[in-house]
């Protein structure tokens, strides 16, 4: 990705809802095509079969399959920072979600892993857009997103705009992104917080 990852301003559901990587699913060994040897992954946590895990990402790949009984199913590619990991739906599941499965989409998967010599895949069994999980946290009143458009000129912390809350509590941002709690109210301010820039 030229400009970056399409996940890095997605860390803070990553972090708070996944309970494993790509990294979890691969093989105890992996060999290294440019230099033909095995490479170890000793110190890499490794999912359990049949135990449950979260996994969250980009939604790269959907890739739609018969049974012999003529019921639809698909495999679905998940990427995160890390790698990908491949996802099984099975018929019913696969019927109840297709129209959710769209490409490039911001996901989060949980299901049980199934795990052989060759590594390990996520059999559906339940999935989330990180678009829900945003809607969901505003509807409830938990978070409050700002977007500062000027802080690129912004020389010190004492340029920034300013979040403030009760018990004189305040914050500001120079990353261009603020998520403050329940518990903050946003209002615009003219001139300096008292005791912010002295």
């Amino acid at each position: 990705y030229v400009s970056g990852h399409p996940l890095e301003d997605d860390l803070d559901i990553i972090e708070e809802y996944t309970t494993a990587k790509s990294t979890a699913f691969l093989a105890d060994t992996e060999e290294d095509e440019n230099a033909g040897t095995e490479m170890e992954f000793e110190e890499r946590e490794c999912v359990v079969d049949k135990s449950s895990y979260t996994i969250g990402g980009l939604l790269t790949e959907i890739t739609k399959k018969t049974t012999r009984n003529g019921d639809e199913m698909a495999f679905l590619t998940v990427e995160d920072l890390y790698g990908s990991v491949e996802v099984v739906v099975f018929a019913r599941d696969y019927r109840q979600n297709k129209d959710r499965f769209v490409k490039d989409a911001k996901v989060l998967i949980k299901g049980n892993a199934s795990v052989d010599e060759r590594g390990g895949k996520l059999l559906f069994s339940k999935m989330t857009t990180f678009d829900e999980i945003r809607q969901e946290s505003i509807a409830a009143g938990k978070e409050l997103w700002l977007r500062f458009t000027e802080l690129a000129g912004a020389g010190t912390l004492c340029d920034a705009p300013a979040v403030s809350g009760p018990g004189g509590r305040e914050g500001t941002d120079q990353t261009s992104r603020r998520r403050t709690g329940a518990k903050y109210q946003a209002q615009a301010v003219t001139g300096f917080i008292p005791g912010r820039c002295q």
